[in-house]
This record gives structure tokens, sequence and C-alpha cells, in this order.
């Protein structure tokens, strides 16, 4: 069926298809921006920053989490996040979340609430391409019920963090550099994955409409990096007014280097799986993807390590960079990191 429209009728079908179009991008240009006055907390505790009894608290715990990861924090619970002080240094840990639209799981979580008191759900849809949202609303958490704590750690649910090690580095660093402090496992030069250059990373393609740029800004890897309050607080805010960016370590790198705090490397913080040996974890903070089985274990060995005189440099740092190059290698033993590596924590 052929439809014939007379001039003025086809000029009215236009103007209405240009304020469709207008209303499309206006949708496209609000996701620009993370509007974070319309994310309401569903799931609080707002006294959890308030149970220290001696002082003010030193780290507080931003463990990211889905709605339907209860296992992965029932284990957390039973191991590493079970710590609440470290040699009278006080540290409280919480877990950062969406919303589900699963009433049964809902109901679970306010249960789960009901007896730890520790989950913070947030009113935006539970997804990948929201972890920037979830990040960004821990840190205003955080600025918002834990303000008067010294640090603020991001982590996720898959890590396993030794807080013993973590709260001996951030002791061990000077005065000055503790004020604006952003500690990870830092990332630079890196460029954007666009579309088919590596196989398998569909959902780390970036497109050009995305980030223009040619390399990000340095940033900490989100598996696990450290900020002052300040640092926290200042990023936060520069997060109001910044491009919205799914990648959300990139994002915070991005808050970041536009606030002018600068992204701190520390050999400390893995982003991988790492075999377990007393050698290694006498200094590591954060390990990735460990099984329930692997972080049990950690844990225990953790809490009754059998410290060797003297670990092997060299084994060690091959394993953080796998480097094959024998020259690269001592470059690396004689570098900065390594320095600090030796001065501050062995």
């Amino acid at each position: 069926m052929m439809l014939l429209y007379t001039q003025c009728e086809f000029d009215r079908l236009h103007d209405r298809s240009q304020q469709y179009k207008t209303v499309i991008s206006a949708v496209r240009r609000s996701r620009d921006w993370i509007h974070t006055k319309n994310y309401q907390y569903l799931l609080n505790n707002k006294e959890v920053c308030k149970r220290e009894t001696k002082g003010d608290l030193f780290l507080i715990v931003l463990i990211n989490s889905k709605p339907t990861g209860i296992k992965r924090r029932r284990l957390i619970r039973r191991t590493w996040g079970s710590t609440k002080t470290v040699n009278g240094t006080e540290i409280r840990t919480v877990y950062i979340m969406g919303r589900s639209n699963d009433t049964n799981t809902q109901r679970k979580l306010q249960e789960e609430q009901a007896q730890y008191g520790d989950l913070v759900q947030i009113d935006f849809h539970d997804s990948y391409d929201n972890l920037t949202v979830k990040t960004v609303m821990g840190l205003r958490w955080a600025s918002t019920f834990c303000r008067r704590a010294k640090f603020v750690m991001k982590t996720d649910d898959d890590m396993f963090v030794n807080y013993m090690n973590l709260v001996k580095y951030l002791k061990a660093l000077p005065l000055q550099k503790q004020k604006m402090l952003y500690v990870g496992n830092s990332e630079r030069d890196l460029t954007p994955i666009r579309k088919g250059k590596l196989k398998k990373a569909a959902k780390w393609e970036i497109s050009l409409e995305e980030y223009a740029g040619d390399k990000y800004p340095p940033y900490c890897s989100g598996s696990g990096f450290v900020l002052s309050m300040p640092a926290t607080k200042t990023i936060y805010q520069t997060s109001k007014t910044t491009r919205f960016f799914r990648m959300e370590d990139v994002f915070i790198g991005i808050c970041a280097n536009k606030s002018g705090v600068p992204a701190s490397h520390y050999i400390g913080f893995g982003a991988y799986w790492y075999a377990y040996s007393d050698c290694r974890f006498r200094f590591l903070i954060t390990v990735h993807r460990l099984s329930a089985s692997e972080m049990t274990k950690y844990w225990r060995r953790v809490n009754h390590p059998h410290h060797p005189r003297k670990c092997p440099t060299k084994e060690l740092l091959i394993e953080w960079y796998d480097y094959d190059d024998e020259d690269i290698l001592n470059d690396v033993i004689q570098s900065e990191n390594a320095s600090y590596y030796y001065e501050y924590v062995l």
C-alpha cells in the first residue's frame, strides 16, 4: 500500500521526526553525566563508621558486589573481611550494589542486611555497564557516612585483600603523600580497544564516540585501589561534571586527572591470580580470582605464615611482571618501586 502526503502533511511529519531525534539526543546526553541526586539508598547502615571505639576510623573498604553475590560475601566475611582491627587500627568493610528486579533476591538481601548490616544498595540497575555508577556511588557513600575515615579502599568481591599488609603500607607512607593519595596497580599509556582489534574483548571495546582520545590518562586498576579521604571527596565532586564512561577504573582515573590527583603505582596491588608462597604474600595486598577453597587456604596461611629469612627477589619480580628478558628484569630490580618495596615492606 502506498501512502501519499501533501507537502503540508509531510512537513508536519518531518517536524515530529526532528522532535523525536531531539528527545533521543537529550536522553543520550543525560547519560553523559552521573546524576548522583537521582540515586536513592534502598539498603543502608549509617552507623557502620560510628562503631569505632579507639579514635577515628583508619580505613573503610568498599567491595563492589552483585545482589546475587551472597556466597562471595559470606566467604569474605569468614576470611579477610572478618578483620576489624590491625594492631589497634580500625577497619570497616561494606558491600556496594545496585538494584535487583527479582523480589526473592531483594527479600534475601533484606534478611542479609538484618543479620550483618554491611550492605549499601543504591537504586540503579546492577549491571556490568553500570560499574562506574556503582563505584562513584560508593565514593559518595564513603564521603557522606564515613567522612572521618583516613583512607577509602575500593575493591571487588572476587578479590583477596591482605589488610595487615595494606595498613602496614599506608602507615609507612610519607605524610605528604598520604594527603592526596590515589594508589593501586597503576596503568599508564594504555590505548582504547577499538572494534575488531582484539579477539574475545567485545565488552572492553570503546567507540570513538565514547572516548575519542588516543590514550587513557593514568589510572589504577579497579581490582583494588586506595584513596585518601580528601582525594575521595575531590574525585567524587569531579565525577558530577565529568562525561560518563562505562569503564569504571578509567573513569576514576579521568576524574583524578582532572582534579590534579596523581595515580601512584605500588607493586603490592596484584591484579592477577598468584599461587601462594610465604615470600610473595609477605607484601602482596590484593590477589585476583581465587576460588573459595583457595581463599580459605590463603587466609589461614596469611594468619599463620612461615617467613623464610631471605626471599628470592628475582623469582618474585618475574611473578609480578612476567618478564622473560634478563636485562629488563634487572632494570625492574633496580627500579624505584622495587627500592620502595624493600625499604617499607621487607
